[in-house]
């Protein structure tokens, strides 16, 4: 089943569940729009869900552009030698810890004023 529209994960599983043999293929892109006729900054229309500046409400990100937000995560990267960089994650709650112990309290201080690196 090749849908036309992205839908979220958690009714994918819920139909996989209900109709294990079914096979579903997500769209393969996510439609948004940039009106370069338009000075305002916020002028990106998400066409999949029919948010933003084309439609006269707020932007809402989804589909494909929704979930690579979700995975993204801070980090601080800093050049060792010439072509090498150390990237150390921070972690997802606070940014001011480094992401090397689950508990935020236990985790290790970071400092972001780019002496250990930049954001």
């Amino acid at each position: 089943c090749q849908l036309s529209v992205y839908v979220d994960e958690e009714t994918i599983k819920a139909y996989r569940q209900h109709f294990p043999s079914l096979v579903i293929r997500q769209p393969d892109y996510t439609m948004i729009e940039f009106d370069d006729n338009v000075a305002d900054p916020a002028n990106i229309s998400n066409l999949d869900n029919r948010t933003g500046y084309k439609y006269g409400s707020p932007y809402q990100p989804s589909a494909h552009v929704a979930k690579i937000l979700s995975e993204r995560f801070g980090c601080v990267g800093k050049q060792e030698t010439k072509g090498t960089m150390k990237i150390f994650r921070l972690h997802n709650d606070n940014w001011y810890k480094f992401a090397d112990h689950l508990v935020q309290s236990l985790a290790s201080d970071s400092v972001l004023d780019m002496s250990q690196g930049d954001v």
